[in-house]
């Protein structure tokens, strides 16, 4: 048997495990059952079982009980996300698709979305959550219905509506690192047609690495957020939802990078002095990293009896500084600070039906236009002899049309078609101010056809089994980090084909799915030096096989005890790429060597093999009160950074927990939390380049006690 086999085998066995223990004894009904999970993954409010998607949902309460509070926090809870940085941009990877591009105007393949609306900017994508009602996590291209260059999954993010019933919670917290937390979210009715709500997140700490050379901490955090809707409810059949946003984030821990294992080519100068405690840094440069954004949206939905016509217009401007040390040291040898304000307008058409027939269908139009500006400048330390200086411009345009028919052929068959054409105009511009003689004036289109279909069938009232093949579609880019290059990376395409079972009971939820992925045109970037500069270079890689297992269940003992269990297994290939730009360690570990090599058969970059999570919760009444118990433990056993595979991020395994106190009148809530409880010291980000191996660690042990205050 091989090594692939029996890792397919022990992840259906870590899944079903706990069904297995309740697949003949689950009782039709019990005083405690798990709620039903709603989502709208195919547009339409649907049970998690009815749809032929793998997906991972998250509800509020679950959040809780695991302790996620970010967007890169999902990594622990999802089986097969691998949620990490390039820096300060966040560049999730499902089943082992994902992207190390940063230029401007360049997305991720896992596309992400805030109460329906497009999530453009990879520098902006790292927050904290507030006021979420659930997550849900969709796992393969997302082709047709949410078809933005989703070749690996969609992140749908669904925060809290108005309430015409008044009600509210403020929430003060404190922690390690000097941390402060302060949320606030209040709903309620102005008058009878009207409803608005208010959230508001501060957080704020002094950081957790000490820079040797400035003597002070840094990694400090600073995140204010505002989001305020209103709600007008013109008639019982329409309604109008007007969203402003504000936020601003300040967190440069992804660029707190030193040496890993000592490979660093500067280190032949006497004059470098790396600490070898792995939370202090001896940097000239102590880095900036802080994005502004300020975006509004209107949706306008109107029940026409057989369906549900929706609009959704949204516009955001957002502002970004970068500010790195280049060479990771104290010496003033290269800093670079990169400016990258975004425009992104969006609309949005969706028709869905709810007729009585065997047929049902979901339409729509889609509009992106997007201007995205980068100035890059650099310098030989802060305020040094500038050594390059350009801007560049990616102006976007998009359009898009698809449909998806549901047809029930019997009362436990279905069979869902979806399509959509996609078209796509990238203009880009930029010139240097200092450095080479070059111009960049380019505009290049790109179109695609991108289509599903799923078979379901229905097994029991409680169980589901489906087949689905779907293909994604991801634009082009151009290489913005330098412009010695015209030519845009190509676009990459995948065709994904899966299988996948699906339960829920009142004491038993599994979802699990068994897929295989032909992966083509895959865009990469690797670290490399021009002009003697580190900077990122553009490639498509020639064809991937990727296939693995996934999925989670969760178990309800009883009413104190409940287990939720997840895993995923991977195995993913470059299978032809024999031009790969390899990055190899020099002989004396001083520094890397690049030459284009064979990296064939190699495993594909950021994507684990095993990843295990596993959430124990236990209430109880106590007597004065009620008691929450948690703990939530993810394994993750390392991956690759770059396509030679000799750079790899060690295994790790994490830790959360919290103890929560509840008033008898529900009114305060007491919660002592903990993070990353082992003290595991794992990367949020980490590269290879000529310079050597870098990376910036994670945040290590955290933990303090937060009041929830409730009223109505």
């Amino acid at each position: 048997m091989t090594n692939h086999s029996l890792g397919g085998i022990l992840v259906a066995a870590t899944l079903l495990a706990p069904a297995a223990a309740f697949a003949q004894s689950e009782p039709a009904d019990s005083p405690a059952t798990l709620e039903e999970v709603i989502v709208t993954a195919q547009r339409r409010e649907e049970k998690l079982k009815d749809v032929p998607i793998a997906i991972t949902a998250v509800t509020s309460q679950q959040l809780q009980e695991t302790g996620v509070s970010s967007s890169m926090a999902l990594t622990t809870i999802t089986p097969g996300l691998n949620f990490v940085s390039q820096g300060a941009y966040a560049q999730p990877t499902i089943r082992g698709i994902g992207t190390a591009i940063t230029g401007a105007g360049a997305d991720a393949n896992v596309a992400i979305y805030v109460d329906g609306v497009y999530q453009p900017s990879q520098a902006s994508n790292a927050f904290e959550f507030n006021n979420v009602e659930r997550i849900e996590v969709l796992k393969g291209p997302q082709g047709t219905l949410f078809g933005r260059n989703a070749t690996g999954g969609a992140i749908n993010i669904t925060t809290k509506q108005p309430s015409f019933d008044a009600n509210g919670e403020i929430s003060l917290g404190i922690g390690n690192f000097e941390a402060r937390s302060a949320d606030l979210y209040v709903t309620g009715p102005l008058g009878d047609r009207f409803a608005a709500d208010l959230a508001m997140l501060y957080k704020e700490d002094e950081g957790y690495v000490y820079n040797m050379l400035h003597k002070e901490m840094t990694g400090k955090i600073n995140a204010f957020g505002l989001r305020t809707k209103l709600l007008f409810q013109a008639t019982d059949d329409l309604s109008f939802v007007l969203t402003g946003n504000f936020s601003r984030n300040s967190n440069n821990a992804a660029y707190l990078t030193k040496p890993i294992d000592g490979n660093l080519a500067l280190l032949t100068n006497p004059l470098v002095v790396i600490p070898k405690d792995v939370l202090k840094i001896n940097n000239d440069t102590d880095p900036i990293s802080r994005s502004t954004n300020r975006s509004g949206s209107l949706v306008v939905k109107y029940d026409m009896g057989a369906g549900l016509l929706t609009s959704t217009s949204s516009y955001s401007e957002l502002d970004v500084e970068l500010l790195v040390d280049s060479d990771v040291t104290n010496l003033p040898t290269s800093t670079n600070d990169t400016f990258l304000p975004q425009k992104t307008f969006t609309q949005e058409f969706n028709y869905t039906s709810s007729l009585d027939g065997p047929l049902n269908f979901t339409a729509g139009l889609f509009y992106y236009d997007d201007v995205a500006d980068r100035r890059s400048i650099n310098s030989k330390g802060v305020g040094g002899p500038i050594t390059q200086d350009f801007s560049v411009t990616v102006a976007t345009q998009a359009a898009a049309v698809y449909g998806e028919i549901n047809y029930d052929i019997t009362d436990s068959f279905r069979v869902i078609g979806g399509l959509r054409y996609s078209s796509e105009r990238k203009q880009a511009d930029g010139s240097y101010t200092v450095g080479p003689a070059t111009v960049l004036d380019s505009s290049v289109k790109w179109d695609a056809w991108t289509p599903r279909l799923s078979l379901l069938w229905k097994l029991t009232d409680r169980s589901n089994v489906y087949a689905t093949y779907s293909r994604g579609f991801k634009s082009g880019a151009y290489n913005t980090t330098t412009l010695t290059s015209p030519t845009p990376v190509d676009p990459e395409s995948v065709d994904a084909f899966e299988v996948g079972f699906k339960h829920s009971g009142p004491r038993l939820v599994a979802n699990m799915s068994m897929f295989y992925y032909d992966y083509k045109d895959i865009q990469v970037s690797v670290q490399t030096k021009i002009n003697n500069i580190t900077t990122g270079i553009y490639q498509n890689a020639a064809t991937a096989k990727i296939y693995g297992i996934d999925g989670d269940v969760t178990a309800l003992f009883n009413e104190n005890w409940k287990l939720r269990v997840g895993a995923a297994y991977t195995h993913a290939q470059y299978d032809e790429w024999t031009n790969a730009l390899i990055t190899t360690p020099l002989p004396n570990g001083f520094g890397n060597s690049q030459a284009t090599g064979d990296a064939s058969g190699n495993n594909m970059i950021r994507t684990p093999e095993w990843m295990i999570n596993s959430t124990l919760a236990y209430n109880t009444d106590v007597g004065y009160g009620h008691i929450d118990i948690s703990g939530t433990v993810s394994y993750n056993s390392g991956f690759f950074i770059d396509p030679g595979n000799n750079f790899e991020h060690p295994a790790y395994t994490l830790f959360n927990a919290q103890l929560a106190w509840t008033s008898p009148d529900e009114k305060y809530r007491l919660e002592f939390w903990g993070r990353n409880l082992t003290d595991e010291l794992y990367y949020v980000y980490s590269t290879a380049s000529p310079a050597g191996y870098t990376g910036a660690i994670q945040r290590p042990r955290s933990f303090g006690v937060t009041l929830t205050r409730s009223f109505d």
